[in-house]
């Protein structure tokens, strides 16, 4: 067993910032930056694809020759990209950007620079968070989410703590900007417009809070170029609210409070639990290492870390031991929120450690271990580095041939959980944990080289036992891509050890079909044994697509427009622990789909549809008709009917928008050969519905849409325009 001091693993660090799909970030790598496992520096961003779309982005030194390189993962710590240049196809959610040096200990001053397209006539719903701490920058133009009417936008979600009133500004550059703030169901709140005298567009709304709201920052109409913009929020609570910051941590210190009905009460973005929590407010000057714990306390308590726009950086339950949350983590100057959840039913007192230490945190030592040594060691929340997530030391292993790869990780105190990654700290898999938790093994077959192993407590500190063996042996070969029809279905094919083997030691099925001309193909991947993941790419393996949970019940979905030509779908397991059986479904049309772009509606009249794979992709995972209607002249008392008597389409659902998509009115129930009705009251204008079904996902078929506007001459219910 050897320790490796010239490539420590640094403590996991917060990640740098947040840029924006398009973006430029200027910063140095330095000595107050984390360390990957091979000893190199690194700068950790955040990223929020609202859509799917084309990415570019490039990194270039300061001194215009120290290498650098980009390296994209997702949630998962998978990556996707690498490269001083990445172009590529990126799907909607949220990601690291790493800014890497090619060397251990070598610093430079970098620009980053990020643009984004998204697809067009597709949603955008994954939105980055914007807190009210710190205003935040982006860029509208050609490439930004739509909104119905076609201007150019932005999204936010924006957590409001307690009820107040928030105001929103909006500083553009060359535009007219237009400022919506939605509820979590989408109806736009009302609020004052004004501008102010150095030209900053402000949004204030009152009676507000207590919810994560969408945050829209748009140019005012379809026709505006756009531009370079900043975003800011700034909440002033009601006079008597309780749901405020407990105290701004600064310094070491200690923090006695109470946790009562008039603590905080609603979900975080997230979150699904609906426990009482406290909150504060966390300021660092420079860089340094929190030390946050509770004890004692009169409830079962978790600690979460936020940074200053709500994205989570750290949660703890008992790291500290039993009941005890401790988080140990380096951090950026900065603002950033902490979070005191009561997870029992009941009220209480508690105590709030808080350690701040400048100065960047010590490297954590790699440990090399050789086949057949069985190392032991002790994880705590005081002493220990975290793997990103728990508790973890780390161990390289060095193949010096292909072979097969044995680690068994054994604790009595805690329940284990191993990770294998490569050498940029990318995970590659997971281990198999036992039915009780107290085990967890990784056996996979690799090609040589050198990877790490963060043996890692999930909960409680304690000791463990790691034990490794390496066979060598030829790795064997992948079956060939099995051949199908553009418009096949495959039941019960199975993901297991006679799948193709890969590079990062997980198992894959092939598929490979030709499309005889320009169709939208749709991929499905279904299964009740394993969370799907499946992978479009070229016949020359560049990838197009890649889906895990966009379908009904976490099942895997792709709907592209390809040109003719031969293609190739991997289908695996998400969990690499996970096998077992999944169907395959494979089906196109010709032409290109009609996505979410709006169909023509007349305000009096009928038109007959069929929603299908090709229409728009809802927010709740249902495939949806837009249509786009216009009153003229006068106001109008609008009556919308939807029938169907199509038995796969057994209950359609209506959706009534304005311009910039605020909803308007919902149906679900009707009368007279009508599934759903709305009737609303409108002023002259744009205004787009939507047929889809009511909730289940893979309910499509045939309906009749039937409109009848009736003059009004006086009224007050109006959405934006």
């Amino acid at each position: 067993m050897l320790v490796l001091c010239g490539a420590g693993l640094a403590q996991v660090c917060a990640p740098t910032g947040v840029v924006q799909p398009n973006a430029l970030a200027s910063a140095s790598l330095g000595a107050s930056n984390c360390t990957l496992p091979d000893g190199t520096w690194y700068a950790d961003y955040l990223v929020d694809f609202p859509t799917r779309g084309a990415w570019t982005a490039s990194v270039t030194a300061a001194d215009g020759v120290t290498p650098l390189t980009l390296i994209l993962r997702d949630l998962f710590g998978a990556q996707i990209y690498s490269g001083a240049t990445i172009q590529g196809a990126v799907e909607r959610g949220t990601y690291h950007v790493l800014v890497n040096a090619a060397a251990p200990n070598q610093g430079v001053g970098y620009q980053f620079t990020s643009s984004f397209v998204a697809v067009p006539n597709v949603l955008c719903w994954n939105f980055a968070m914007l807190g009210t701490i710190r205003p935040v920058s982006g860029v509208l133009g050609p490439g930004s989410c739509t909104l119905p009417d076609g201007s150019a936008y932005d999204g936010y979600q924006l957590t409001l703590y307690g009820t107040g009133t928030v105001d929103i500004a909006i500083t553009p550059a060359g535009f007219t900007p237009l400022a919506i703030l939605r509820t979590s169901d989408g109806y736009a709140t009302p609020g004052n417009t004004s501008i102010d005298d150095n030209g900053v567009t402000h949004l204030t709304v009152a009676a507000v809070g207590n919810d994560t709201y969408t945050l829209v920052v748009a140019v005012s109409s379809p026709g505006q170029a756009g531009g370079a913009y900043s975003v800011s929020a700034n909440f002033t609570p009601d006079q008597g609210e309780t749901c405020v910051s407990q105290a701004v941590l600064t310094a070491t210190q200690q923090y006695t409070g109470s946790i009562s009905p008039g603590s905080c009460n609603f979900n975080l973005p997230g979150r699904d639990d609906d426990a009482l929590f406290n909150y504060h407010n966390v300021h660092l000057d420079q860089t340094g290492v929190v030390l946050v714990s509770i004890a004692p306390s009169d409830f079962s308590p978790l600690l979460l870390l936020l940074d200053a726009d709500g994205n989570p950086i750290s949660q703890n339950i008992e790291s500290g031991g039993n009941g005890t949350p401790f988080i140990q983590q380096q951090l950026q100057p900065g603002d950033y929120l902490l979070m005191v959840f009561n997870e029992d039913s009941f009220g209480g007192n508690y105590t709030l450690n808080f350690v701040y230490t400048p100065g960047p945190a010590a490297t954590c030592p790699v440990t090399a271990i050789n086949p057949g040594d069985q190392v032991t060691g002790i994880l705590s929340g005081g002493s220990s580095c975290k793997d990103g997530v728990y508790l973890s030391d780390t161990y390289q292993v060095v193949l010096p041939a292909d072979g097969a790869l044995s680690l068994l990780l054994s604790s009595p105190d805690f329940s284990t959980f191993l990770d294998l990654r490569d050498a940029k700290n990318n995970d590659l898999t997971w281990g198999a944990q036992s039915a009780d938790g107290s085990g967890s093994s990784i056996t996979v077959n690799l090609p040589a080289g050198t990877y790490y192993v963060a043996a890692a407590s999930m909960d409680l500190p304690g000791g463990y036992a790691l034990g490794y063996t390496f066979t060598p042996m030829t790795l064997p070969g992948c079956p060939a891509a099995m051949q199908m029809a553009p418009n096949e279905f495959i039941q019960n094919a199975q993901i297991s050890s006679a799948s193709c083997l890969g590079a990062d030691g997980r198992y894959a099925d092939f598929y490979r079909f030709t499309l005889p001309a320009a169709s939208t193909e749709a991929i499905f991947m279904l299964s009740q044994f394993l969370p799907p993941d499946v992978t479009l790419s070229q016949s020359n393996g560049t990838p197009l697509r890649r889906d895990r949970n966009s379908y009904v019940d976490d099942n895997a979905v792709i709907i592209q427009y390809l040109p003719a030509g031969d293609y190739v779908i991997r289908a695996r397991s998400a969990d690499p622990n996970a096998q077992g059986l999944y169907n395959l479904y494979l089906s196109f049309q010709q032409g290109v789909p009609q996505l979410c772009a709006p169909l023509s509606l007349p305000s009096n009249g009928s038109v007959s549809g069929q929603t299908s794979y090709t229409s728009c992709a809802w927010y709740d995972k249902t495939f949806a008709d837009v249509y786009q209607l216009n009153i003229a002249d006068s106001a109008q008392i609008l009556t919308i009917g939807v029938g169907s008597t199509d038995r796969n389409f057994p209950d359609p659902y209506l959706v009534l928008m304005d311009a910039k998509g605020n909803l308007l009115a919902t149906g679900d129930n009707g009368s007279g050969g009508f599934n759903s009705l709305i009737s609303q009251a409108l002023n002259p204008g744009t205004y787009f519905v939507v047929v889809k079904p009511a909730s289940d996902p893979t309910s499509s078929g045939a309906y009749t849409l039937t409109t009848v506007a009736t003059p009004q001459a006086v009224l007050t219910n109006v959405g934006l325009q």
